[in-house]
């Protein structure tokens, strides 16, 4: 089969190095290596995103780089153009990877209709399809182009309809005016008031009755009514008639005329919602037994019950001829095989639910050890993946560093309470091994319903495979040094280098009990969520090269000889 042509799909599996990512073919043989840190679908153009240390890059179908991984991000193609993202601001490259924007901006949006909003300084603008500035930053705000304009804002309370050459075709003198969608644009009389519709002359099409009015997809648009700080959504056509009376918690729309609609039967719970579909024009075709549903594609939707996952059709009837599998997840359909995401985890089959490929639970590290994936799931709010070492000569040594592990994982009896009140979710990776040495990391996340977010957790694990010991980070040095002072002050110029980024005065060293792992190049120290820096920082983790703590380091100590040579004297 010519490459040119040939679909594949990203998978992924752990190895000594982390998670790492590749491509296969429809068959399941693998066409790209599992090298990259991330990959993700092929787009229309036959390019795809990958992740390679911390940037991201894109690969043609042959697996050769068309951008090598250089950016922060890299949006989807729209219109053969991307959005990049660098240190410094964004820019525009085409299809072959060429930058076309001459500096930096703020921000870019989405190719739309040939033309993409920017930012720069406080003022908005509009590039060109060759990254070139067609319309001049001079406006307030700006939204997307439509083919038939781009709605801007001049000052408050004054917008402005633009056509492509950014001539003014109408102006609005209200408070509020949303993006240009299927000829009507969202609108408020008063600051503080409802929303309806205007055209796009200016004249009002429906009037503003809604607390909320969203943009229109296929002649409906989203509405909202609130009520006690509680929104309720429904759904209307174009000529402004209610066709779905808003009550529910959550109106999704699925495309191919079919909605979901939401009853959420505790407001902190997510996993509550359960979901009904319905028509756009308002028949409700099933009752409220789904707790997920997906938009549709070939007539079908993936949707959970919470004992399972299947297809149904756009009649609300379980597609039966199609594969399901137990659990919460979703069913996608790519290029003729169909993916099962669920638990983080991915599979593919055929259509008739033939095993194309799955994600392999062992790593052989090397003979005889490696390390086996264990699930450990009492509920669909609770699921921990884990680590199982196997292959060490003493099996009381082993089945106590496992249980270790599996504690450190979180697994452990849960209350239905607990499951009633909160999420949590973990996840482990291989991120070094060599001779005797293995360091795994346990990633957990927890969300108790209703927070304003999560708290992320991180355990590392030094073990020695000979005797499943697990190494304490003053292991690594002589007795008689005193390596927490040393590494507090290596720490400490680290984050001088930088100190907006930390809460200087929260750093007070390195403790003895500090979370750590090891490479063969260096060690790395390991804080806590909000220990000395805020919490978009996550875990500040700081690089100290073993060449300068080389005179503290015991180099004739089981640690250090375990994944190093011994020293000559």
């Amino acid at each position: 089969m010519d490459r040119a042509t040939e679909k594949l799909f990203p998978i992924a599996e752990k190895t000594v190095h982390g998670t790492k990512w590749g491509y296969m073919n429809r068959s399941g043989r693998t066409r790209i290596s599992l090298v990259y840190d991330q990959a993700y679908p092929f787009q229309k153009n036959g390019l795809a995103l990958i992740e390679l240390n911390d940037k991201q890059g894109l690969l043609n179908e042959y697996g050769r780089f068309i951008v090598k991984p250089m950016y922060e991000s890299i949006q989807p193609f729209s219109e053969e153009r991307a959005v990049v993202q660098t240190e410094t601001g964004f820019g525009l490259i085409d299809e072959t990877g060429r930058v076309l924007t001459k500096k930096r901006y703020q921000y870019i949006g989405q190719m739309n209709a040939m033309r993409a909003v920017f930012q720069d300084e406080m003022n908005y603008g509009y590039l060109d399809e060759k990254g070139q500035e067609a319309i001049p930053p001079i406006y307030a705000n700006a939204t997307d182009f439509e083919n038939e304009g781009a709605v801007v804002q001049t000052k408050e309370g004054q917008f402005l309809l633009l056509d492509h050459t950014g001539k003014m075709l109408y102006t609005y003198p209200f408070p509020s005016v949303g993006q240009l969608s299927e000829g009507l644009m969202s609108f408020k009389k008063k600051v503080d008031g409802k929303e309806g519709y205007i055209t796009k002359t200016g004249a009002i099409a429906i009037d503003p009755t809604f607390d909320t009015a969203m943009p229109f997809h296929d002649g409906y648009a989203v509405v909202a009514q609130e009520k006690n700080g509680q929104y309720a959504y429904g759904l209307i056509n174009k000529q402004g008639k209610i066709t779905i009376t808003p009550t529910y918690e959550e109106v999704r729309m699925l495309g191919e005329g079919r909605v979901a609609l939401g009853k959420l039967a505790n407001s902190f719970n997510p996993f509550a919602t359960r979901f009904a579909l319905a028509k756009e024009s308002g028949e409700v075709l099933t009752n409220f037994k789904f707790t997920n549903l997906g938009p549709f594609q070939k007539g079908v939707s993936s949707a959970s019950d919470g004992g399972s996952t299947f297809f149904i059709r756009r009649s609300g009837k379980r597609a039966s001829d199609l594969p399901s599998f137990e659990g919460t997840g979703i069913l996608e359909f790519i290029h003729g095989l169909i993916a099962e995401h669920k638990n983080n985890r991915t599979r593919y089959v055929k259509e008739d639910g033939t095993l194309i490929w799955e994600e392999p639970t062992e790593v052989v590290l090397r003979t005889p050890y490696k390390i086996k994936e264990e699930l450990y799931e009492p509920n669909v709010a609770y699921i921990v993946y884990y680590p199982k070492i196997e292959g060490m000569s003493n099996q009381v040594e082993q089945q106590a560093i496992n249980q270790a592990l599996a504690q450190d994982a979180g697994v452990r009896p849960v209350t239905q309470e607990e499951l009633k009140e909160s999420t949590y979710f973990s996840d482990y990776e291989i991120l070094f091994f060599k001779k005797h040495i293995v360091v795994l990391e346990q990633s957990g996340y927890f969300y108790p319903y209703g927070a304003a977010h999560g708290m992320p957790s991180k355990l590392y694990a030094v073990i020695d495979l000979r005797t499943g010991h697990k190494y304490a980070l003053n292991e690594l040095f002589e007795e008689n040094k005193d390596y927490s002072i040393v590494l507090s002050k290596l720490v400490k110029a680290q984050i001088e280098k930088d100190p907006d980024q930390y809460f200087i005065e929260e750093y007070k060293g390195v403790d003895p009990q500090q979370s750590f792992y090891v490479d063969e190049e260096a060690l790395y120290l390991v804080f806590n969520v909000y220990d000395i820096a805020p919490y978009v920082m996550g875990f500040p983790t700081f690089k100290i090269p073993f060449q300068e703590i080389e005179p503290i380091i015991d180099k004739n100590g089981s640690f250090w000889l375990a994944f190093h040579r011994q020293a000559v004297t």
